[in-house]
Protein backbone atom coordinates (compact mmCIF):
# COMPACT_ATOMS: atom_id res chain seq x y z
CA UNK A 1 0.00 0.00 0.00
CA UNK A 2 1.48 3.31 -1.06
CA UNK A 3 1.42 6.54 0.96
CA UNK A 4 -1.63 7.88 -0.78
CA UNK A 5 -3.65 4.84 0.08
CA UNK A 6 -2.59 5.07 3.78
CA UNK A 7 -3.69 8.68 4.03
CA UNK A 8 -7.02 7.89 2.43
CA UNK A 9 -7.59 5.05 4.89
CA UNK A 10 -6.79 7.30 7.87
CA UNK A 11 -9.25 9.92 6.69
CA UNK A 12 -11.95 7.31 6.30
CA UNK A 13 -11.30 6.02 9.83
CA UNK A 14 -11.39 9.52 11.32
CA UNK A 15 -14.69 10.27 9.62
CA UNK A 16 -16.14 7.04 10.94
CA UNK A 17 -15.07 7.88 14.53
CA UNK A 18 -16.51 11.38 14.23
CA UNK A 19 -19.82 10.00 12.98
CA UNK A 20 -19.98 7.58 15.91
CA UNK A 21 -19.22 10.38 18.39
CA UNK A 22 -21.81 12.62 16.81
CA UNK A 23 -24.41 9.90 17.13
CA UNK A 24 -23.44 9.28 20.77
CA UNK A 25 -23.49 12.97 21.79
CA UNK A 26 -26.79 13.46 19.97
CA UNK A 27 -28.34 10.52 21.77
CA UNK A 28 -27.00 11.78 25.14
CA UNK A 29 -28.29 15.26 24.45
CA UNK A 30 -31.70 13.87 23.59
CA UNK A 31 -31.74 11.98 26.87
CA UNK A 32 -30.66 15.26 28.73
CA UNK A 33 -28.62 15.46 31.93
CA UNK A 34 -30.32 13.65 34.78
CA UNK A 35 -29.67 13.83 38.51
CA UNK A 36 -27.60 10.63 38.26
CA UNK A 37 -25.22 12.38 35.84
CA UNK A 38 -24.34 15.11 38.42
CA UNK A 39 -21.80 14.45 41.13
CA UNK A 40 -23.26 15.13 44.59
CA UNK A 41 -22.66 18.72 45.71
CA UNK A 42 -21.66 19.99 42.28
CA UNK A 43 -24.57 22.40 41.63
CA UNK A 44 -23.34 25.65 43.20
CA UNK A 45 -25.07 28.97 43.83
CA UNK A 46 -23.66 30.54 40.62
CA UNK A 47 -25.21 27.66 38.62
CA UNK A 48 -28.76 28.56 39.79
CA UNK A 49 -30.63 31.27 37.92
CA UNK A 50 -32.28 34.14 39.83
CA UNK A 51 -35.74 33.16 41.14
CA UNK A 52 -35.14 29.61 39.94
CA UNK A 53 -35.94 28.00 43.32
CA UNK A 54 -39.69 28.49 43.80
CA UNK A 55 -41.92 27.46 46.70
CA UNK A 56 -42.92 24.30 44.84
CA UNK A 57 -39.24 23.26 44.73
CA UNK A 58 -38.82 23.48 48.52
CA UNK A 59 -39.75 20.45 50.58
CA UNK A 60 -42.15 20.95 53.48
CA UNK A 61 -40.36 21.94 56.71
CA UNK A 62 -37.08 22.17 54.79
CA UNK A 63 -36.26 25.82 55.64
CA UNK A 64 -35.10 25.92 59.28
CA UNK A 65 -34.40 28.94 61.50
CA UNK A 66 -30.69 28.64 60.73
CA UNK A 67 -31.46 29.47 57.08
CA UNK A 68 -33.12 32.82 57.95
CA UNK A 69 -31.07 35.99 58.30
CA UNK A 70 -31.53 38.00 61.50
CA UNK A 71 -34.36 40.49 61.00
CA UNK A 72 -35.44 38.87 57.72
CA UNK A 73 -38.97 38.06 58.88
CA UNK A 74 -40.67 41.47 58.95
CA UNK A 75 -44.22 42.43 59.96
CA UNK A 76 -45.32 42.25 56.31
CA UNK A 77 -44.23 38.59 56.20
CA UNK A 78 -46.53 37.57 59.06
CA UNK A 79 -50.08 36.50 58.34
CA UNK A 80 -52.89 38.15 60.32
CA UNK A 81 -53.37 36.42 63.72
CA UNK A 82 -50.26 34.31 63.05
CA UNK A 83 -48.50 35.22 66.33
CA UNK A 84 -50.52 33.65 69.16
CA UNK A 85 -49.98 33.68 72.90
CA UNK A 86 -47.99 30.44 72.87
CA UNK A 87 -45.52 32.04 70.42
CA UNK A 88 -44.77 34.98 72.74
CA UNK A 89 -42.10 34.54 75.40
CA UNK A 90 -43.46 34.90 78.94
CA UNK A 91 -43.07 38.44 80.36
CA UNK A 92 -41.49 39.67 77.12
CA UNK A 93 -44.17 42.28 76.29
CA UNK A 94 -43.78 45.63 78.03
CA UNK A 95 -46.17 48.56 78.44
CA UNK A 96 -44.80 50.19 75.28
CA UNK A 97 -45.97 47.13 73.28
CA UNK A 98 -49.59 47.29 74.47
CA UNK A 99 -52.44 49.62 73.54
CA UNK A 100 -53.95 50.28 76.98
CA UNK A 101 -57.32 51.27 75.47
CA UNK A 102 -57.79 47.65 74.37
CA UNK A 103 -57.45 46.20 77.88
CA UNK A 104 -60.59 45.04 79.66
CA UNK A 105 -60.78 43.89 83.28
CA UNK A 106 -57.06 44.43 83.93
CA UNK A 107 -55.71 42.98 87.16
CA UNK A 108 -52.16 44.32 87.09
CA UNK A 109 -49.58 43.74 89.81
CA UNK A 110 -48.56 47.38 89.71
CA UNK A 111 -50.37 50.53 88.62
CA UNK A 112 -48.22 53.66 88.39
CA UNK A 113 -45.74 51.96 90.73
CA UNK A 114 -48.37 51.09 93.32
CA UNK A 115 -49.72 47.71 94.32
CA UNK A 116 -53.45 47.06 94.36
CA UNK A 117 -53.43 47.56 98.13
CA UNK A 118 -51.88 51.00 97.73
CA UNK A 119 -54.30 52.30 95.10
CA UNK A 120 -56.71 53.38 97.83
CA UNK A 121 -54.47 55.19 100.30
CA UNK A 122 -55.13 57.04 103.55
CA UNK A 123 -53.30 59.53 105.72
CA UNK A 124 -53.83 61.84 108.70
CA UNK A 125 -52.28 65.03 110.12
CA UNK A 126 -52.86 66.97 113.32
CA UNK A 127 -51.64 70.07 115.14
CA UNK A 128 -52.04 71.73 118.53
CA UNK A 129 -51.01 75.26 117.52
CA UNK A 130 -52.59 78.09 119.45
CA UNK A 131 -53.54 80.81 116.95
CA UNK A 132 -55.97 83.69 117.25
CA UNK A 133 -58.77 83.25 114.74
CA UNK A 134 -59.17 85.98 112.12
CA UNK A 135 -62.46 87.14 110.65
CA UNK A 136 -64.03 85.00 107.93
CA UNK A 137 -63.47 87.65 105.23
CA UNK A 138 -60.11 85.92 104.72
CA UNK A 139 -59.83 83.21 107.33
CA UNK A 140 -56.60 81.43 108.28
CA UNK A 141 -54.83 78.69 106.33
CA UNK A 142 -54.63 76.56 109.42
CA UNK A 143 -53.45 73.16 108.13
CA UNK A 144 -52.29 72.02 104.70
CA UNK A 145 -50.71 69.00 103.09
CA UNK A 146 -49.61 67.90 99.60
CA UNK A 147 -50.26 64.59 97.85
CA UNK A 148 -47.84 63.92 95.00
CA UNK A 149 -47.73 61.47 92.12
CA UNK A 150 -50.13 58.78 91.03
CA UNK A 151 -53.08 58.73 88.64
CA UNK A 152 -56.07 61.07 88.67
CA UNK A 153 -58.80 60.25 91.14
CA UNK A 154 -60.73 61.62 94.09
CA UNK A 155 -59.76 62.62 97.62
CA UNK A 156 -62.22 62.44 100.50
CA UNK A 157 -61.17 64.81 103.29
CA UNK A 158 -62.30 64.65 106.90
CA UNK A 159 -61.27 67.39 109.32
CA UNK A 160 -62.09 68.90 112.68
CA UNK A 161 -60.83 71.70 114.88
CA UNK A 162 -61.55 72.81 118.40
CA UNK A 163 -61.48 76.49 119.40
CA UNK A 164 -61.52 77.96 122.87
CA UNK A 165 -62.83 81.28 124.13
CA UNK A 166 -62.33 83.27 127.32
CA UNK A 167 -64.36 86.33 126.39
CA UNK A 168 -67.65 87.09 128.12
CA UNK A 169 -69.99 87.39 125.14
CA UNK A 170 -73.43 88.90 125.59
CA UNK A 171 -74.70 86.72 122.72
CA UNK A 172 -73.44 83.61 120.87
CA UNK A 173 -70.27 84.35 118.83
CA UNK A 174 -69.83 82.56 115.52
CA UNK A 175 -66.87 80.63 114.09
CA UNK A 176 -66.49 78.59 110.89
CA UNK A 177 -64.16 76.27 108.93
CA UNK A 178 -63.94 74.91 105.39
CA UNK A 179 -61.81 72.51 103.31
CA UNK A 180 -60.11 73.57 100.06
CA UNK A 181 -58.01 72.27 97.20
CA UNK A 182 -55.29 74.88 96.88
CA UNK A 183 -53.28 73.59 93.89
CA UNK A 184 -53.00 73.02 90.98
CA UNK A 185 -56.18 75.12 90.74
CA UNK A 186 -58.26 76.32 93.68
CA UNK A 187 -61.51 74.57 94.57
CA UNK A 188 -63.29 76.04 97.58
CA UNK A 189 -65.33 73.84 99.89
CA UNK A 190 -68.34 74.80 101.96
CA UNK A 191 -68.15 76.70 105.22
CA UNK A 192 -69.31 74.76 108.26
CA UNK A 193 -70.36 76.91 111.22
CA UNK A 194 -70.58 76.73 115.00
CA UNK A 195 -70.48 79.30 117.82
CA UNK A 196 -69.29 80.14 121.31
CA UNK A 197 -72.14 80.51 123.77
CA UNK A 198 -72.97 83.67 125.62
CA UNK A 199 -71.23 84.16 128.91
CA UNK A 200 -67.78 83.10 130.08
CA UNK A 201 -65.14 80.66 128.81
CA UNK A 202 -66.27 77.95 126.41
CA UNK A 203 -65.13 75.67 123.61
CA UNK A 204 -66.60 74.71 120.25
CA UNK A 205 -65.78 72.00 117.76
CA UNK A 206 -66.46 71.83 113.99
CA UNK A 207 -66.31 68.60 111.93
CA UNK A 208 -66.02 68.70 108.11
CA UNK A 209 -66.19 66.21 105.22
CA UNK A 210 -65.65 67.11 101.55
CA UNK A 211 -64.66 65.30 98.36
CA UNK A 212 -62.30 66.87 95.80
CA UNK A 213 -60.95 65.88 92.40
CA UNK A 214 -57.37 64.66 92.51
CA UNK A 215 -55.49 65.62 89.32
CA UNK A 216 -52.81 63.29 87.92
CA UNK A 217 -49.54 64.29 89.55
CA UNK A 218 -50.97 65.54 92.83
CA UNK A 219 -52.37 68.56 94.63
CA UNK A 220 -52.37 70.55 97.87
CA UNK A 221 -55.32 70.49 100.29
CA UNK A 222 -55.99 72.57 103.39
CA UNK A 223 -58.25 73.42 106.31
CA UNK A 224 -59.19 77.13 106.68
CA UNK A 225 -60.67 78.49 109.94
CA UNK A 226 -62.16 81.83 111.09
CA UNK A 227 -64.52 83.55 113.50
CA UNK A 228 -66.76 86.61 113.50
CA UNK A 229 -64.13 89.25 114.34
CA UNK A 230 -60.51 90.20 113.72
CA UNK A 231 -60.13 91.74 117.19
CA UNK A 232 -62.37 89.72 119.50
CA UNK A 233 -62.89 85.99 119.48
CA UNK A 234 -61.38 82.62 120.22
CA UNK A 235 -58.16 80.74 119.59
CA UNK A 236 -57.65 77.32 117.98
CA UNK A 237 -56.21 74.74 120.29
CA UNK A 238 -56.49 71.56 118.24
CA UNK A 239 -56.84 70.62 114.55
CA UNK A 240 -56.95 67.36 112.60
CA UNK A 241 -57.31 66.45 108.93
CA UNK A 242 -57.30 63.04 107.22
CA UNK A 243 -57.80 61.83 103.66
CA UNK A 244 -58.80 58.78 101.64
CA UNK A 245 -57.63 58.63 98.02
CA UNK A 246 -58.90 56.39 95.24
CA UNK A 247 -58.11 56.51 91.50
CA UNK A 248 -60.79 57.05 88.88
Amino acid sequence: MNRRDVTSANLSYTRAIAAVLALSVGAYANAQVTSADIVDGQVKTPDIASSAVTTAKIAGSAVTSGKLANGAVTNAKLAADAVTGVKVQDNSLTGADIDETTLVGVDADLFDGKTRGELMSMGSFSTSEVLTLPACSNGRRYMGFTLAGGPAGKVLLNASFTAGNGTNFAAPFGLAARLERETPTAIIGDWQESHFGAGGASRSNIALTQEFQYPAGGGTYLLRVCDASDSVGGVTIRGQISYIFRPN
